[in-house]
This record gives C-alpha cells, sequence and structure tokens, in this order.
C-alpha cells in the first residue's frame, strides 16, 4: 500500500509540473463544461479532483521537506562529531 501511494505521488508530481498539464486540465474541463452545461455534477467532479490532487501535493511536499530536514540532520551530527574528534 505504501509503495503503491508514493508511486501515485510520484506520478501526480511529474504530471503536474508542466504548463501542458494544466493547458490540458483547462481544455478538458471547457469541453466537460459544454457537455454537462454547467450542471451540479461537473462541480461535484471538479471539486473532488481537486481534493485529491491537493492533498497528494501536500502528502508530496511533506516527504520532500523531512528528507531535507534529515539531509540537514545527518549533516550537522557529523559536522559535531568531526569538531569533538579535532578538539578532544
Amino acid at each position: 500500500m505504501k509503495k503503491n501511494f508514493k508511486r501515485l505521488t510520484d506520478l501526480t508530481t511529474c504530471f503536474v509540473k508542466y504548463l501542458t498539464a494544466f493547458i490540458g486540465t483547462s481544455f478538458l474541463i471547457n469541453i466537460m463544461a459544454l457537455v454537462f452545461h454547467g450542471a451540479a455534477t461537473l462541480k461535484i467532479f471538479i471539486n473532488i479532483c481537486t481534493t485529491i490532487v491537493t492533498f497528494l501535493m501536500i502528502f508530496r511536499i511533506q516527504k520532500v521537506q523531512n528528507r531535507i530536514l534529515m539531509k540537514t540532520y545527518s549533516l550537522m551530527t557529523s559536522s559535531l562529531q568531526m569538531r569533538k574528534q579535532v578538539i578532544g
């Protein structure tokens, strides 16, 4: 499950970082608006999709921040250990 979630967040990140994704999504929404004539179903569908993508991006951002924090902690720890070796 965790592996599938990581894969899903990776795919979402790769997809949303391009301008063509924004243009394609805008085009798709406009086509759907023409088909459904601004129905409530379309609005609910768009809200659900944006909520899902938002949560996936939030989890991805948190993962990157945790990775950066761990690297920073590792560098600080190794720096303190080297300082103790030089002084001691």
